[in-house]
């Protein structure tokens, strides 16, 4: 088949030859292929663009949108890490000086209210 013929006079293409690969000597064909393929890509757009582009744009905000979403929590992520190890540094000094935490007062306040509520109990 070729497309030797007037542009005018369409040449019938069955979409079994569409689908055939090209054979070595073929080039001519997969050079028409590829013609036939661009014209349909773009009556597709003719046909679908203003819809085409809409989802598009509505695709990229939703795209955005979730890589906010990833970006905030790994940013929180990072954040809780960093504060978790300050911590940890700052009870760890406290510790090497003997200065109480607030762990440690928590505790003792804790204890002591226990403590009264067994002198509580044995005072009449």
């Amino acid at each position: 088949m070729s497309i030797d013929g007037p542009i005018d006079s369409p040449t019938e293409v069955t979409s079994d030859e569409m689908l055939e690969p090209p054979s070595s000597s073929g080039r001519s064909r997969t050079i028409r292929d590829l013609a036939l393929a661009s014209i349909g890509i773009a009556g597709v757009l003719g046909d679908e663009g203003p819809a085409l582009y809409r989802r598009s744009v509505e695709q990229g905000v939703s795209t955005l949108q979730k890589a906010r979403e990833r970006l905030r929590l790994a940013r929180e992520q990072a954040l809780e890490g960093a504060h978790s190890r300050a911590i940890d540094g700052y009870e760890a000094a406290l510790a090497r000086l003997n200065v109480a935490t607030g762990a440690d007062i928590d505790s003792l306040t804790h204890q002591v209210a226990e403590l009264e509520a067994k002198i509580d109990k044995l005072i009449p």
